[in-house]
């Protein structure tokens, strides 16, 4: 058991490794170090960082991962050779209780299950149910049958959808958009909303050979203002800290023409576009992709907010492409 240990390693740079860490200290378990090879700092808060192979494998290892690659991570360890529990079982083990991220997740369960019977095709509600039990208890089994598959997020959905024109919300460095133009023929307009003005730079750069790429350097979202964001990658989110300021409009204040097809990944605001989209998504009735896992109600609110102020009639998906809580994807397919 782990929680006998007097000395283990922690996986994960995140604020589950803070919460593990903290409980670990209270027990009289020392936090020998975070094993991460690409990390260049010295330390995490305050916690040494080391690379695998500076590890003791006498030593027992707490793997906090849980948003990407849990499972792979768990798989990767042990086979190394180290002995490897999961954060939740150890947060039982020493607490009785599950870790904050799935205590959150779980107080909602009920209500959350309730889209379960809107999903339209088996694989929904097998991705559903595997989600939903992952990020109520922390059990990687859950999980067993996904792979990471970020790369082609969208991918599968969209080419069941067929667009001939795609906007891409959070369009990053044009990644999304250039798997879909590589991927569909048909596709022959895509509007591209970026406000970081260097990811800009780099979509119009990994763009270059597709001229139907019309590119616009703002977010969307409720209101019209000026914030300042974090110039965190594709993590970046509205920061009153930010280091970047940047715009933000809402779509319906915008001329712009009507799109087949529309993803809407921005780290959280995704519910603050369909405010102030509602009046063109009513009128011109896209698909949409939505991301609806950064909050802990994301499946509750957007759905919500979908059926009751843009259309109520629709078919209703669900896709997931990690292994841990994030990147699921609420598919909207209105009826004509």
């Amino acid at each position: 058991m782990h929680s006998s240990s007097k000395k283990v390693y922690l996986i994960g740079l995140n604020n589950d490794t803070l919460e593990v860490a903290s409980v670990a200290k209270k027990i009289g378990i020392k936090v020998e170090a975070i094993i991460n090879d690409y990390f260049e700092e010295d330390f995490f808060e305050g916690i040494p960082v080391i690379r695998t192979d500076q590890a003791n494998l006498q030593y027992a290892v707490i793997n906090c991962s849980s948003s990407i690659s849990p499972l792979k991570t768990q798989k990767h360890f042990t086979s190394i050779g180290f002995n490897v529990q999961y954060f939740a079982e150890f947060m039982v083990q020493c607490t009785g209780k599950f870790p904050q991220r799935f205590l959150k997740f779980s107080s909602e369960l009920e209500k959350i299950q309730n889209l379960y019977t809107e999903l339209s095709d088996e694989i929904s509600k097998k991705h559903f149910s595997s989600v939903t039990g992952f990020r109520s208890f922390g059990d990687l089994e859950y999980m067993a049958d996904f792979e990471v598959n970020i790369k082609n997020q969208y991918l599968d959905m969209a080419k069941k959808l067929d667009p001939s024109s795609f906007m891409d919300v959070g369009g990053f460095d044009g990644d999304t958009s250039e798997l879909l133009l590589s991927n569909l023929n048909g596709l022959t307009r895509i509007e591209l909303f970026e406000p970081n003005k260097t990811n800009i730079e780099n979509a119009k750069i990994r763009l270059q050979n597709h001229d139907c790429v019309n590119y616009h350097m703002y977010g969307l979202g409720n209101k019209n203002f000026v914030t300042r964001m974090s110039d965190d990658g594709s993590s970046s989110q509205v920061n009153d800290e930010g280091e970047l300021e940047i715009k933000i409009k809402r779509l319906d204040d915008i001329d712009i023409e009507a799109v087949d097809f529309i993803k809407i990944d921005i780290e959280g605001a995704e519910l603050s576009f369909l405010k102030g989209a509602r009046g063109f998504l009513k009128e011109t009735k896209p698909n949409l992709a939505i991301a609806s896992y950064h909050f802990v109600d994301d499946l509750i609110t957007i759905p919500n907010f979908v059926r009751n102020e843009i259309f109520c009639d629709y078919e209703l998906y669900f896709r997931h492409y990690t292994q841990g809580w994030s990147e699921s994807i609420l598919y909207f397919v209105p009826a004509r």
